[in-house]
């Protein structure tokens, strides 16, 4: 048990999941580039069907794909790079005055990880565009919070608050996907 005359002093790893509408990138991006995901998905469900795959790779599938155009890939991954910018740089805004220490350990884009979608679904091509233009992101964090009430026992539920909270108007959306609590 801590003691209850000290300042407690938690680290904490935390996993969340942040979507940022294209609708709040249109300064950043080009209308070019808001049509990304629609063109990557026509490029890919025409090489899945045509291939008769039953479901849709990942991106890393097509980097070598004959069918699929090298400036399209890396248009993608250059999005995305500007666009996990963006959203690191809101992350550390949001978050540094509210924690004693804040590290984004890693961020990954979700658009090239493999989607949940199968041509056979309704909307495939839809739902698949969505998935591909890159302003979803995960990002894993390493926190330090001091706590003056010292509830280190609930620490993982009022960090996991907080950061919903801080990012909460920065974000369409804010999902913390895992928290626990470091040791040491």
């Amino acid at each position: 048990m801590d003691s209850p005359q000290s300042l407690g002093v938690a680290q904490v790893a935390l996993t969340l999941q942040v979507e940022i509408s294209p609708d709040r990138l249109e300064a950043l991006i080009s209308e070019a580039d808001q049509r990304i995901g629609l063109e990557l998905a026509a490029r890919v469900d025409e090489i899945v069907r045509t291939e008769k795959l039953g479901y849709y790779p990942a991106l890393d599938y097509f980097a070598n794909h004959p069918q699929m155009p090298a400036a399209l890939l890396e248009n993608v991954k250059s999005l995305a790079a500007l666009i996990r910018k963006r959203i690191k740089r809101e992350v550390q805004t949001n978050l540094w005055p509210v924690f004693s220490s804040l590290q984004i350990e890693r961020a990954q884009t979700l658009a090239f990880t493999l989607p949940r979608i199968t041509p056979a679904q309704r909307d495939a091509a839809e739902n698949l565009a969505r998935h591909f233009f890159p302003n979803i992101v995960r990002l894993e964090l390493r926190l330090s919070t001091l706590d003056k009430h010292n509830r280190l026992e609930e620490v993982e539920k009022f960090t996991t608050q907080k950061v919903v909270r801080n990012l909460r108007d920065a974000f369409d959306s804010v999902a913390v996907t895992a928290v626990r609590r470091l040791d040491g």
